[in-house]
């Protein structure tokens, strides 16, 4: 607890410790999760041992069917081989044999032959692998991307981690500890220095580093940036300083990687309406995640092509895709143009309630990105699958009147009115090869013209007059 509040920013580091810690059976669990039931794991490195194993045999990683499947059903490190050897044959299998595989499977798991693919019990193992994929990717040693448009994903080990990954399974492999008492159990829960990890000895560490300038070498192999980073003499450093070189090199390589996905993300005009039906579509998923939206949206931004700069606040693994949505205190998107400044917040959220999670905090963001920004022109696009009459009426209030004693500039977009606004600067980009900020800039302010305006009904009406109105004289532009 103390180091989430002293150090938020390592909470990865905080959810890896407690995930090699968490075993089955324990001395807590007396009634459930017990050897007499079959428990004999430490689910997170049995995680990774079957992905490792899997890595040997040239299957690169999991989708979401074989993950939720098999699992969160790993109960017995002893079972690896086993199921590595169930997860190829289920991967060989057409579409109708996998059907039968999965039912017939859990059938097996549970023994029980009534279930069927509508049961409790079957869906659970899904919402249990959903549930293990997003903690174990927070720890930033596995690797999710993420197809939310199929509702799939594929994990595998983070590629920069693949060196601690080997030298974890090697340390302590993937069966429990043994404790004698509980009181044992909750010293060991306590301690933030067990178990000891393996790089953190420095023979370990140089392993570590090595790996690491080999991943970094393949992303700037003709670059004279950073030698630095790969001509360094391991032997002559210090432990804590291999491990500040490690930090610098794992920066690099996320920078590197971002930078080559904003690249060819800008290549991609063609790919924005795409982007376009994505966001409609999205916003219509059930089970569709909000970082998933949020990265969606950012990738619109950058595509579009005509920014200062653009950050989004969610955080990220080290190729750039985020491993959860961006934390409360922060704007989502952040974004800075010639003209102008940006923050961009998105939700999913349509209900009664929208305005009460969405109405304060935005308002608030808006106003500390305006005080860091240091401009008159400061917006916000608040999209969402629908804006609900009370989340008009609070962004009214701030918009004609005020927050904080003065107003804000604040439009809020449904999805499908989003849409259109990007497929119109689509046009115009594939008839002049170039966006131009100011199109956007000059929505925005139309549709926040609202002097002569009485009333946010009025306001919701005069917003979609504007947009019609923008996209038509653009498109003829």
């Amino acid at each position: 607890g103390r180091m989430l509040i002293d150090q938020p920013e390592k909470v990865s580091d905080l959810l890896f410790a407690s995930l090699l810690k968490l075993q089955y059976p324990n001395p807590l669990s007396q009634r459930d999760f017990t050897a007499r039931q079959g428990f004999n794991i430490v689910p997170f490195l049995g995680c990774l041992a079957l992905l490792q194993k899997l890595k040997e045999l040239e299957i690169s990683h999991l989708n979401k069917d074989e993950f939720c499947l098999f699992v969160p059903a790993l109960i017995d490190a002893s079972q690896i081989e086993e199921y590595t050897r169930r997860i190829l044959t289920f991967r060989q299998s057409s579409p109708q044999q996998k059907a039968h595989l999965s039912l017939e499977w859990v059938q097996e798991f549970y023994g029980e032959t009534t279930i069927t693919k509508n049961s409790k019990k079957f869906k659970n193992l899904y919402e249990y692998g959903d549930n293990a994929m997003r903690y174990f990717r927070f720890t930033r040693y596995l690797l999710v991307v993420s197809d939310p448009l199929r509702g799939d994903w594929q994990i595998n080990i983070e590629p920069s981690r693949s060196t601690e990954v080997e030298l974890l399974l090697s340390s302590f492999g993937s069966t429990p500890r043994h404790f004698s008492s509980v009181s044992e159990y909750m010293e060991y829960l306590g301690d933030p220095d067990q178990p000891p990890l393996p790089w953190k000895q420095i023979n370990e560490l140089k392993q570590v580093a090595i790996s690491l300038q080999t991943e970094l070498l393949t992303l700037m192999p003709d670059s004279s940036e950073s030698r630095d980073l790969l001509e360094v003499n391991l032997n002559l450093l210090s432990k804590d300083e291999i491990e500040r070189l490690i930090e610098r090199m794992r920066t690099e390589i996320r920078r590197r990687t971002q930078q080559a996905q904003r690249y060819h993300l800008r290549l991609s005009v063609e790919r924005l309406e795409d982007h376009a039906k994505a966001i409609t579509q999205l916003s219509r998923r059930k089970g569709v995640q909000p970082e998933e939206f949020e990265q969606l949206l950012y990738q619109v931004l950058v595509a579009l092509d005509d920014e200062v700069w653009i950050q989004p606040n969610y955080p990220t693994d080290d190729y750039g895709n985020p491993i959860s949505h961006a934390p409360g205190g922060k704007a989502d998107i952040e974004c800075l143009y010639s003209n102008f400044a940006m923050i961009v917040e998105v939700t999913l959220d349509t209900g009664n309630f929208q305005w009460v999670r969405e109405g304060q905090p935005v308002m608030r963001h808006l106003r500390e990105f305006e005080e860091r920004a240091k401009s008159d022109a400061v917006y916000c696009l608040f999209i969402a699958p629908r804006i609900h009459d009370d989340t008009y009426s609070q962004f009214w209030f701030a918009v004609k009147y005020e927050y904080k004693g003065t107003r804000q500039k604040i439009l809020p977009l449904n999805a499908s009115q989003f849409r259109v606004v990007i497929e119109t600067l689509r046009s115009w980009i594939e008839k002049h090869q170039k966006m131009d900020h100011r199109l956007l800039q000059r929505l925005i302010d139309d549709s926040l013209a609202v002097d002569h305006i009485n009333g946010y009904h009025e306001w919701r009406r005069h917003i979609q007059q504007t947009l019609d109105q923008w996209a038509a004289e653009v498109r003829n532009q």
